[in-house]
Order: C-alpha cells, then sequence, then structure tokens
C-alpha cells in the first residue's frame, strides 16, 4: 500500500497491472464478465482548475465546470469555507485541453452566491445543465444547503464564455425549500426528473452534531420542470419515501439495461446506514415512478460517489456498471485479501456490477487497480468515438480494436499520503483536489480473469411468533446460527423508520420484541445479522 510518491516530477507516467500471480481471497476465479483488461496513462494538464464535487456537462468539444471546492478532503471540525471553494466557471476544449478562467461577476449576488456550492446534484440533456441544490458558506458567512434550481443553456453560455459577455441570460432558476438537497443523484426518466436520496445539512461542519442540523430526504421525489413565457416552473409529481433505501448520500445511481432491454435506474451503496455509521450494501432499482429493492446482492467496493461508466453486452445480455477508486468499505490489502474498514476508506480498486442474463447481480473486483487514490468525487468524460447506447453505457460489442481509450478520469478528491484513511488520523489536509487526467485504456482479452465477489448472507429461516402480532412477537432464528450482533429496523408503509435496535448477543437465539407503541397496520422488518446484508420480513400488528 505505498503511496505514488514520484508523480509530482513525472509528467506522464503509463501505468499498466498485469498481474501474473493468481489472487487468492477464499473466493474461486472465473472470467470476467467484461473480457478484458484495464491500461492507466496519468498525465497532467497545464492551467488544469485543481477542483472536486463540482457541477458539469459536455456540449460538442467543451466541458463547462463549476461549483465545487478546491482543497482535499474535509476536516473533523472544518473543510467547507467559501475560501476554498470555487467561484469560477470553467470551460475546457477537449480538443486542443485548453482552458478558459470565467469569472461570473455579472451574475445577481444571489447567483453567483449558489455558484459556490459543493455536492449539488446536477443532470443534463441534449440543450441543458441543470443543477440542483449543495452545501457550502455563503459570502455573508452563513454555512447551508442551498434551496435553488438551475437550468443552463449549453450553447448560449459556452458562446458568451467565448466572447466573455454576460451569461445572465442564459440561466433560469427556482428558488424553493423543495431543492435544498446535497449529495444527491438527479436524474432524467421520460423527460421527469428524478431526484434520489440526499440530505440537507446547515451549520459549519463539525463531529459535534450539536452544532448543526442534518436531515436526510429519504425520498425518491419525482419533479417536472417546465417554462411559462420565461418563468421556469415545477411540479413535484410524486414522493416515495423509505428510509432504508434513500437515506444515504454522496453515492451513485447509475443507468441500467435491465434484461428485457429497459433502462432503469439501480441505487448503490452509500453512507451513512440509519442506525450504524456504515455504509449502505443493499441496492434497489426505480423505473415507471417506482422502485423495487434487490435482497440477494450486496455492493461493496465502491461506496462514495466516483467515476463510473456502463457497459452493455447485447450479445450476452449482459449490463456491466464499472467503478474506478473512490472510498469503499471493502478493499483488497497488500497481501491480497479482502478487508474491510467501517470507516470508509479512499481505495485504488477497479469494480463491477454485472447484471447477468437471468436478471441476477454479481460484483467483480479486477486484478488491475488505480496509480493512485484517485476516483472520490471525480468524473468520467467518455470518448465522443465510442459507440454510447445511452448516456454513459458504451456498446461494448462494438468495441474493435484490441487496445482502446474509452474515456478520462478527470476532477475530484486525490490522496497522495500513504494512509488509506487520513482522516480518521486528523491528517485530511494530507489530502488535495486531484491535478491528474486518467486516460483509460480497455484491452480485450478474453482470458482476463478477475474475482467474483462471494456474498455471506446468513440464509438461516428467521421465523415471527406470532404475526399477526398483539402486545409482543418473539424472533426465533437457527441453532445452527452464530450471531454476534443483530441490527432491527422497524418501517410503517409509508417507507418511515418507526424503531431502530441493536443487540449483541442473543440468549438461545432469540429475541422477544414488545409492540404496544406501534399503531395496528402491516410494518416491514428488516434484520442485518453479523452486518450481512438485510433481510426482509413482514410483520402485522393486530389488536
Amino acid at each position: 500500500m505505498s503511496p505514488f510518491k514520484h508523480m509530482h516530477s513525472i509528467k506522464k507516467l503509463q501505468c499498466i497491472f498485469f498481474l501474473s500471480s493468481i489472487f487468492y481471497f477464499g473466493l474461486h476465479q472465473l472470467h470476467s464478465q467484461v473480457a478484458g483488461r484495464f491500461l492507466f496513462d496519468t498525465i497532467k494538464l497545464k492551467n488544469w482548475p485543481l477542483i472536486h464535487s463540482f457541477a458539469f456537462g459536455k456540449y460538442g468539444e467543451y466541458v463547462l465546470m463549476l461549483g465545487g471546492r478546491t482543497d482535499g478532503i474535509h476536516e473533523k471540525e472544518s473543510g467547507f469555507e467559501n475560501t476554498k471553494s470555487n467561484s469560477n466557471i470553467y470551460l475546457w476544449n477537449t480538443l486542443n485541453d485548453s482552458i478558459i478562467q470565467y469569472k461570473p461577476d455579472s451574475l445577481n449576488a444571489e447567483l453567483t452566491d449558489y455558484l459556490n456550492a459543493a455536492n449539488a446534484n446536477f443532470i443534463q440533456d441534449s440543450q441543458s445543465l441543470y443543477i440542483m441544490g449543495g452545501y457550502g458558506q455563503s459570502k455573508s458567512g452563513i454555512y447551508k444547503t442551498y434551496p435553488l434550481f438551475l437550468k443552463i443553456n449549453f450553447k448560449d453560455c459556452i458562446e458568451r464564455i467565448l466572447l466573455n459577455k454576460d451569461i445572465s441570460p442564459t440561466i433560469k432558476y427556482i428558488v424553493s425549500d423543495q431543492f435544498a438537497v446535497a449529495g444527491a443523484q438527479l436524474r432524467i426518466m421520460d423527460s421527469l426528473f428524478y431526484l434520489v436520496g440526499g440530505h440537507k445539512f446547515d451549520g459549519k461542519y463539525s463531529v459535534d452534531d450539536h452544532s448543526i442540523t442534518q436531515k436526510y430526504t429519504d425520498a425518491l421525489r419525482i419533479i417536472k420542470f417546465f417554462e411559462s413565457g420565461d418563468t421556469l416552473q415545477y411540479a413535484l409529481i410524486k414522493e416515495i419515501t423509505n428510509d432504508a433505501v434513500f437515506h444515504r448520500r454522496d453515492y451513485n445511481v447509475n443507468p441500467i439495461i435491465d434484461r428485457n432491454g429497459e433502462i432503469k435506474l439501480m441505487v448503490l451503496s452509500g453512507v451513512f446506514q440509519y442506525n450504524v455509521a456504515r455504509a449502505f450494501l443493499n441496492t434497489a432499482l426505480i423505473q415507471n415512478q417506482n422502485y423495487e429493492e434487490i435482497f440477494d446482492f450486496e455492493h461493496k467496493y465502491a461506496a462514495y460517489n466516483c467515476a463510473r461508466i456502463g457497459m452493455f453486452d447485447h450479445t450476452k445480455n449482459e449490463m456491466h456498471q464499472l467503478f474506478f477508486g473512490g472510498m469503499a468499505e471493502y478493499y483488497r490489502d497488500s497481501i491480497n485479501a479482502i478487508s474491510r474498514d467501517g470507516y470508509v476508506p479512499f481505495v485504488k480498486s477497479v469494480s463491477s456490477i454485472t447484471r447477468k442474463n437471468d436478471g441476477s447481480f454479481l460484483e467483480y473486483l479486477y486484478p488491475e487497480e488505480l496509480p493512485g487514490y484517485f476516483g472520490t468525487n471525480s468524473e468520467f468524460l467518455l470518448n465522443p468515438e465510442i459507440k454510447i447506447i445511452y448516456e454513459d453505457i458504451i456498446d461494448l460489442n462494438s468495441i474493435q480494436n484490441d487496445t482502446t481509450c474509452i474515456g478520462t478520469i478527470f476532477g475530484g478528491i486525490y490522496n497522495p499520503s500513504e494512509y488509506r484513511n487520513p482522516w480518521q488520523i486528523d491528517s485530511a489536509h494530507l489530502t488535495k483536489s486531484n491535478p491528474y487526467h486518467l486516460k483509460v485504456y480497455f484491452i480485450k482479452d478474453k482470458t482476463t480473469a478477475s474475482k467474483k465477489i462471494e456474498d455471506h448472507e446468513d440464509t438461516t429461516e428467521v421465523v415471527l411468533i406470532p404475526n399477526p402480532a398483539n402486545k409482543q412477537f418473539r424472533l426465533i432464528f437457527s441453532k445452527e446460527l452464530t450471531i454476534n450482533s443483530l441490527d432491527l429496523w422497524i418501517q410503517d408503509t409509508q417507507g418511515r423508520m418507526i424503531k431502530t435496535f441493536r443487540f449483541k448477543e442473543l440468549s438461545n437465539n432469540e429475541l422477544t420484541l414488545s409492540t404496544k407503541d406501534l399503531v395496528p397496520q402491516n410494518y416491514s422488518l428488516y434484520l442485518s445479522m453479523n452486518g450481512n446484508r438485510p433481510l426482509k420480513k413482514q410483520l402485522i400488528i393486530s389488536r
């Protein structure tokens, strides 16, 4: 786990990891579902803006970047001061790698203040970039989550920046508490906007919870935006609450192609669980203004927002989601074993989630890794010559060359230290905004072997007696099961978490819980034994 010590003195470094040894994790070896390897070419651009947690969009050869921060990962008692926020707009010409820095001083005070926000939620279509929420310190010194939604006309905005003109006419926005969300994911499906998860955070960041106000949305919000004359308006079409699925932030929501060829959104890991400071492992799929939970799969190797892309193999009818670096609870350590760190450290992993042709999901860990602790809050810019099926999903079957550049990882946080988790040892100052670009090459190789990540779910039956219950019920676990820890969540029909419990050991593998303060209705009972994937049971309370 050595740091990438010499990057500061090397302009260009080619990093390819063809590992000759066979990793042994106590898992069986099999061929990767994406038959190939990855090569990373690390370069540094002149005048590259050092920013992370920003919003961006691509139009033609230009990439527009705004908001975010210029430092590294935040400290335990600071890290979001406006002195380190990005108040500029950057225009990156990807053909000649030139950078234009634009100061948006002509915008009104409300907008210039807002453009300092980090971890905003954003998405683009063919003509516009949409940005919502985000957190930061205002120019007046207030730490808050901003209640704004912006629509930026790409073409007009870029043209005005190139001419150094006022960009105000290219921006329309709405102010509403509905949009005061940071760390969520914003997507567009069927002309509707899907705001997934996130939280509202007000006050100066501190590990002392008493000094701040934080509220997760715990929700999927489906919103319609429309224009009436020159005015941007919105209507909340639907809000679905589920604490077990949408109580997460700073994570990934990816579009996937299901086994029937339909587009869905997959809700992935993220932080933090409702009653314990751990990353989420459970996942869900969103489609047609609704969602379904996935109970036979855990996502372990990419907990925070990171660079990622999709690949679809129509020959095998398999969908692959690839994740590059970032932060995760699980990772491969220096002796090639799978380790777990509940503090979710930086990782160098390259991993994928594969949707098999039977609809099931598997997670794979590739033998190659990134050349350093990159990926966190970074973005992936696809090679425009690559054939795309939908958004960032590559047509895998269209790749014919042995070696193909599929895109570039840019921005984000870089940890050049030897510590996987410098934040935990009060060394967050060692991290910084990523100054490098990582060109990503895909090398077709049908003999490439990766590792399938085996799930370790406790499949032992759990019985609820009685069910329906009146004043209490018993949970009875198989005698063969060793329970070192047990987490329970009771959720009502509106998806709200009503009760949470944590137990370290059970007498005779049984547990009795009172239901006196539960109103008669159907409830969902989630059980996580020994930190494994939650099981779901139906609990009926009657009087």
